[in-house]
């Protein structure tokens, strides 16, 4: 409390000492069992959680490629990195242009 420059200590206090007798005051009546609910006799034993499920392999070639360019989110960009090979860039440029010619209206 030294540390800063507080114009009313005692307020501040007194402010900090009730939230703490709040706080302990809801603890210990969280934790008393009432007269209506039975006490366990025997232990509860937590179950163990399951085990995570097996990570994904890391995606190879066009997948990949497609991948880093969804993260960019560049739809109209196909830019070559230094991961992958040049013909994973082609097959993911040909692959962009057969949905376009498949899906785009042509128009004359």
């Amino acid at each position: 409390m030294i540390r800063f420059d507080i114009a009313d200590r005692k307020g501040l206090e007194i402010t900090l000492l009730t939230t703490l007798l709040t706080l302990q005051d809801m603890g210990t009546a969280n934790n008393t069992p009432s007269a209506e609910s039975p006490v366990p006799s025997t232990p509860v034993q937590a179950e163990a959680a399951p085990p995570l499920p097996p990570r994904p392999a890391p995606k190879t070639g066009v997948d990949r490629v497609a991948e880093m360019h969804a993260m960019r989110y560049e739809p109209n960009e196909v830019t070559v990195d230094e991961e992958g090979s040049v013909e994973n860039y082609g097959e993911y440029a040909e692959g962009l242009l057969a949905v376009c010619y498949i899906r785009c209206p042509v128009s004359h």
